[in-house]
């Protein structure tokens, strides 16, 4: 086992330092999902459902990072290659390259949430569940089409043949002519996000129709959740992406490398540290959960007062905005 170690250089590093992001992630992420998919009172809140999907697609691409990363150290730095569109076609690669698209596609569908909430409050809170879940499936379809546009360029160009470090680092896997859509897409959806999370604002600043003050904060609150969100996406993710997808010339660019793959990860804790201080009532199960005071008992959670949002309030709210 201890033969991977075997001349410890920046790779090692760089693929330890992955792992142990993964892990703390895994760590902090897992009970929040946990409260917001287990529990009752916090399954009945669209708002939790939608944190609980964007803290599931982070989960999903720390868990599929973190296993590439180990596969990678097993395989250590060799100088065998393979044909690139055989790293592509490996299951777990591809897998990641759909997940690298879902992160950055799943804020703009998130907001667009967010838009139809606002402008369309009757036709929204009568819908159940599954639209939630219908609405965050359609950035997975557009990841999938993405990937597989990209592994027909290579399997279609001159890349196709091309050898590449049998360690298929993600960098090799992306065809050289598809770069700039499949980077550019990511980096619209981002962008496009921000916009509409702003158009919400600006909505709910200038909607003095809604009658219930604590409808429109709630509202204003969840806005402000994936409004932030979306802004961490836009500093931890598609900056430190755009310096890796478009490197600079500089000497021992595997440091830079490290850092900016780290800053990608902290995202998803920050993403987590945001949930919760806007949700006292998250944060304070959250807490308790590590301090052991909560049980699960039926789908319901003892040791802490939970506020059910008024469902109705809102209802009657949109009716007279």
């Amino acid at each position: 086992m201890f033969e991977i170690f075997e001349d410890f250089n920046s790779f090692h590093v760089s693929m330890l330092t992955y792992i142990i992001l993964g892990s703390i992630i895994v760590v902090l992420n897992m009970p929040l999902l946990y409260l917001l998919i287990f529990i009752k009172q916090n399954r009945e809140r669209k708002e939790f459902v939608l944190i609980a999907i964007i803290c599931s697609v982070d989960l999903l691409y720390v868990v599929v990072n973190s296993y590439n990363s180990i596969s990678r150290l097993i395989l250590g730095t060799s100088t065998n290659v393979v044909a690139k569109i055989e790293c592509v076609l490996r299951p777990n690669l591809f897998i990641s390259l759909v997940v690298i698209q879902l992160v950055s596609q799943m804020p703009l569908f998130v907001a667009i949430d967010r838009l139809f909430a606002v402008v369309y409050s009757i036709w929204y809170y009568k819908r159940g569940v599954c639209y939630s879940f219908f609405l965050c499936s359609l950035p997975m379809i557009g990841s999938v089409v993405t990937t597989i546009a990209n592994v027909i360029s290579i399997y279609n160009g001159p890349e196709k043949e091309s050898q590449v470090m049998a360690v298929c680092f993600s960098s090799s896997l992306v065809a050289s002519s598809f770069k700039p859509y499949f980077h550019g897409t990511k980096w619209a959806c981002l962008i496009l996000a921000t916009i509409v999370n702003v158009f919400v604002g600006i909505i709910l600043h200038c909607n003095t129709k809604i009658k219930h003050q604590n409808t429109t904060k709630r509202l204003k609150n969840a806005n402000m959740v994936i409004f932030s969100n979306t802004v961490n996406s836009l500093v931890f993710l598609m900056i430190p992406d755009m310096i890796l997808a478009y490197p600079p010339k500089m000497d021992n660019f595997i440091y830079l490398q490290i850092t900016m793959f780290s800053l990608i990860m902290s995202k998803i804790i920050f993403n987590i540290v945001l949930f919760l201080f806007f949700h006292k009532e998250l944060r304070t199960l959250y807490l308790n959960l590590f301090k052991r005071k909560l049980f699960y008992n039926g789908g319901r959670m003892s040791g802490v007062r939970i506020v059910p949002v008024p469902q109705q309030e809102l209802k009657t709210s949109a009716h007279n905005a």
